[in-house]
């Protein structure tokens, strides 16, 4: 896989150095074989994952430039059953186009907030393995005095006395994704 190439779903490569029309073929090609969809719209080019629990889809949202047909950003867009965009992650931006730190900041306060609304937090021992573990882990190796502990999807969450905090579980490690005071999400 070259630098200019980014994996999807786990098994779709896109060629970033491309023009938008071969990336849409190229994406159409796997897609028929991996049981995803892929359109075409005016401005950016949709790839449909699997459907996910909760009445949940997940796409890969892929932006071009209309006069150059050069790809500038791709975003992991997670939409519920009322086509609502409920959650979106940067994957890629062309240099240039990256978030700055008050962006990111504002984009994980409003998706902390979600997440509070969305992990099952609770303090139940009997958690899937994968989960468990990580929960544990973290808890164990922060020395976190946690309340409540859960799960949704790929992100652990964890409760204490004034805070939430998140990380994001990529299977074999988990990378911080921030936290959120109890005093941000009450207000």
């Amino acid at each position: 896989m070259s630098s200019s190439t980014l994996l999807l779903f786990g098994e779709m490569e896109i060629d970033i150095s491309q023009k938008i029309d071969s990336v849409a073929r190229q994406a159409s090609s796997i897609a028929g074989m991996c049981g995803y969809a892929v359109r075409l719209q005016n401005e950016f080019l949709d790839i449909y994952g699997e459907d996910c629990p909760d009445n949940l889809s997940i796409r890969n949202r892929v932006f071009f430039d209309p006069k150059t047909r050069a790809v500038t950003k791709i975003d992991k867009i997670t939409f519920n059953d009322k086509n609502e965009q409920v959650d979106f992650t940067p994957v890629w931006r062309s240099p240039g186009l990256e978030e700055s730190k008050e962006e990111k900041d504002a984009r994980f306060k409003r998706t902390a907030l979600k997440y509070v609304k969305l992990v099952k937090f609770g303090t139940e021992n009997s958690l899937p393995a994968m989960q468990g573990m990580a929960i544990k882990a973290v808890i164990e190796e922060h020395k976190i005095p946690a309340l409540k502990w859960g799960y949704y999807f790929d992100v652990i969450g964890i409760e204490t006395k004034r805070q939430f905090l998140f990380w994001k579980d990529h299977g074999g490690h988990l990378s911080f994704l921030g936290l959120v005071s109890k005093s941000e999400v009450l207000a």
